[in-house]
């Protein structure tokens, strides 16, 4: 077996995912495991380097006496004697990026604007890409005040499982804290409709487990680089004050928010729900089932001698953090990451960053599941302490009134992704601001039809899966995504197995007839940004139509059964969508 580590670089960062022929163990004392086939003396340089940076990092903490302690279920070390030094911060953040295949020098921002629109008064609406790992690249909605005077605070939006920029929460808090006077930047994460084969939202395509040791950490990096990729397009805005930029994510994104500002000192303010309870070795992160986007990547920093707190203290040490979680979320593993939880936390940060470095606040809502609560009143008002929104300095919140998420998704057609439409979860939330409108998919999609088309392997999964197997010396033979999971609201998921080509652009065929053997159907071919666009367009095209019967045959329509609800309205039939020519 080949020691994965470059000649340059003999640090730990390669090690946590060595489960093949090496086992590193660091509780309390080194233990080195190993069993190879070769060992080179080059190899034994390196087991020696990596010896003595591991007993470096041990000398930043001690053992609780009894690691079955009931008082610390957190999977923790004891908090520290000593706070760390400049340069011990800084050779834990270059390793962590290293084990993360985060390059040294991010990708250029090389950013296109492809045009703006105008989503609400005082707001307007840029759809840009910017550069990525690879050379590939991310779509993006920024959202703006119209007026700009003095230097503008930025948000960066990171999204949770399956989320993407036309997902509610994401279309909320651009509308939200653009109309407060901030740039907000929202993004397609990797798998999520244009960086999807089919544009499909809630497709979930990085969870597909790629082979190779370090794939997971792979994925890791590009998703947690994706955050610092945006912060890199805010900063180099004119109109942006880069020492005003803050990150908030939900869910996944809370992860790879809470990871980014551990590796980017410019994010100066973080705010995360549904998670932010990052835990140590063998915890609920490192054992998640989202091997490639959690589990693995959680699992590649275990070289650290007390992660969480380590990647806390990165950034607490020039930034703040706020933690907003319901007493009801089992994704967040709620009782055992409570109130205890974080106080433990904030000692042992503490105790590394020193005294004067800000505690992490925490709030828990009872009777609250899992839900992005950084629209609610009490995340904007933190926020605008620190960001000091221009729009908002000389009004009060509260008069600007609320909105209960699934009211206005049933209003608007605005996308929750299935599955958390309930008041426990995304639903009920009571976001800050009233009367939004949401923009429809079709005006938040970024990319020409005909552009994306030619250059789909600039934004799409299965591209950067083949650069990341090539990476790991693997043949560039991805697996094939799984199917998304099934949808009942929002915009539908059309995925037909076949499609045509007419003029450079894609077209999706919906086959409308009296019957399903009829001889002369009546045929509706529908653009690709058409078919994103909300059912009830759809369901207008049948009524045009004018047809008394429409035959059922479903087909590979995902969101039918929405279709025919719609078309029941308008016919006397029944509605039906195909994948034939």
């Amino acid at each position: 077996m080949r020691l994965p580590l470059p000649d340059s670089d003999l640090s730990l960062q390669h090690w946590t995912g060595l489960s093949q022929g090496c086992d590193l163990t660091l509780q309390g004392s080194a233990r080195i495991d190993y069993a190879m086939p070769e060992i080179r003396p080059r190899h034994l340089l390196v087991l020696l380097v990596l010896f003595s940076t591991a007993l470096a990092g041990l000398a930043q903490r001690t053992t609780r006496t009894d690691p079955t302690d009931l008082a610390h279920p957190f999977n923790t070390p004891s908090p520290v004697s000593t706070p760390a030094t400049d340069e011990q911060f800084a050779q834990w953040r270059e390793q962590a990026k290293a084990a993360l295949f985060l390059s040294k020098d991010m990708p250029p921002v090389a950013a296109r604007d492809f045009g703006s629109f105008t989503p609400l008064p005082g707001v307007i609406a840029h759809r840009v890409t910017y550069g990525t790992q690879f050379g590939m690249r991310v779509p993006a909605i920024v959202y703006r005040p119209d007026h700009v005077g003095a230097k503008l605070p930025a948000i960066v939006v990171v999204a949770g499982h399956g989320g993407s920029k036309s997902t509610w929460y994401e279309v909320y808090a651009g509308l939200l804290y653009a109309s407060a006077g901030a740039v907000v930047v929202t993004y397609d994460p990797i798998g999520e409709e244009e960086r999807n084969s089919q544009h499909l939202v809630d497709a979930r395509a990085h969870d597909t487990v790629l082979p190779g040791l370090n794939s997971p950490a792979r994925m890791g990096g590009l998703m947690i680089g994706d955050v610092i990729d945006a912060v890199s397009y805010a900063a180099s805005l004119p109109e942006v004050d880069s020492k005003r930029i803050a990150v908030i994510g939900y869910s996944m994104g809370s992860f790879h928010a809470a990871l980014a500002a551990g590796l980017d000192p410019r994010i100066r303010a973080l705010v995360l729900s549904g998670g932010g309870d990052l835990d140590g070795n063998g915890g609920s992160w490192d054992t998640s089932s989202k091997i490639m986007c959690q589990g693995g990547p959680y699992q590649a920093l275990s070289f650290l001698p007390d992660k969480s707190a380590i990647l806390y203290a990165l950034h607490q040490r020039t930034g703040e953090t706020l933690v907003l979680n319901g007493l009801e979320d089992n994704l967040v593993t709620v009782p055992h990451h409570g109130d205890s939880f974080f106080v433990d936390l904030n000692a042992r940060v503490s105790a590394l960053a020193g005294p004067t470095a800000p505690k992490i606040e925490y709030r828990f809502y009872p009777g609250v599941g899992h839900r992005p609560s950084w629209v609610n009143r009490d995340a904007a008002a933190w926020l605008n302490e620190r960001l000091h929104f221009p729009r908002w300095q000389n009004i009060s919140l509260d008069s600007l009134g609320e909105t209960t998420a699934s009211e206005w998704a049933a209003a608007t057609g605005a996308h929750i992704n299935h599955g958390f439409e309930s008041d426990k979860s995304e639903g009920g939330i009571r976001a800050l601001g009233h009367g939004f409108p949401a923009p429809t998919r079709a005006q938040l999609q970024v990319v020409p039809e005909g552009e994306w088309l030619t250059h789909q392997d600039l934004y799409i999964w299965q591209s950067w899966a083949k650069r990341a197997l090539l990476a790991e010396g693997l043949p560039a033979d991805p697996p094939e995504p799984a199917p998304p999971r099934a949808s009942t609201t929002g915009d539908p998921n059309v995925q037909p197995t076949k499609s045509i080509a007419v003029a450079g652009h894609s077209y999706f065929r919906l086959r409308i007839g009296t019957a399903s053997k009829d001889p002369h159907p009546v045929h509706i071919d529908l653009s690709r940004h058409h078919v994103l666009q909300r059912c009830q367009e759809i369901s207008n095209a049948i009524q045009n139509h004018s047809l008394s019967r429409i035959y059922d045959n479903v087909g590979s329509c995902r969101g039918a059964n929405r279709l025919r609800r719609l078309a029941k309205r308008s016919t006397a039939g029944r509605f039906a969508a195909e994948d034939q020519l």
